[in-house]
């Protein structure tokens, strides 16, 4: 008989790095390996309420999940016929920061390019999802999403050089969010890698939504 599970993964952007929000298996197989978060679907509640609940253990509150992909694979676990439904999920790192540590889970986050070992076809997934994030965070709406306030135009510029591995003009970079309206300075400044002191910005309440790229 075919079973259910629920995948969550959740990313952040934390020193211009993606990471990714992994538990430690605590029994065998894989025991002492990483995973994505995960339960078995219920026949009492729907899968995005089981999704959410996944993430009130995890204490990552208020986090916006997009369902993702089915995986069907027949052997990625062994003896066991288990269909899989990912959830995506982006989640700011100040709130990362300041959420409650009271999960049941043994949890950290790691940079995507410098994962652990990995439970089952765990990694794969996770990858499938960074890309599915790579899209999503072309548009204007899901970048804020992990930069809510007090962000300089040079890191989120290097953000995106490294997890696309483009380079991109500094000028047109700054003039697309300056020219369609999309933020606001706080009259606030830091230190930027090269010691350059750069203006923080937050995106305002209203703006029109746009591909970035």
């Amino acid at each position: 008989m075919k079973q259910l599970e629920i995948l969550v993964n959740i990313f952040t952007i934390d020193e211009e790095e993606v990471k990714v929000l992994l538990i430690k298996k605590q029994t065998d197989p894989h025991r002492g390996y990483w995973m994505i978060p995960k339960t078995n679907a219920s026949n009492e509640q729907t899968v995005d309420e089981t999704a959410a609940e996944v993430l009130e253990k995890l204490t990552v509150k208020d986090t916006k999940l997009y369902q993702y992909q089915t995986i069907s694979d027949l052997e990625r676990v062994p003896g066991l016929n288990i269909l899989s439904l990912s959830y995506v999920g982006f989640i700011d790192v100040v709130r990362v920061k300041i959420s409650d540590d009271e999960s049941p889970f043994e949890k950290e986050w790691f940079s995507v390019n410098k994962l652990p070992k990995m439970a089952y076809n765990h990694q794969h997934i996770v990858l499938n999802n960074l890309e599915f994030l790579k899209e999503k965070l072309k548009k204007a709406s899901v970048l804020n999403l992990f930069f809510p306030s007090d962000f300089s135009l040079p890191e989120l510029q290097r953000v995106y050089e490294r997890l696309y591995n483009i380079e991109i003009d500094r000028r047109n970079f700054r003039k697309k969010f300056i020219n369609h309206d999309l933020i606001e300075e706080t009259s606030l400044k830091n230190e930027d890698t090269r010691g350059r002191p750069s203006k923080l910005y937050m995106f305002k309440e209203n703006y029109e939504d746009i591909y970035l790229f």
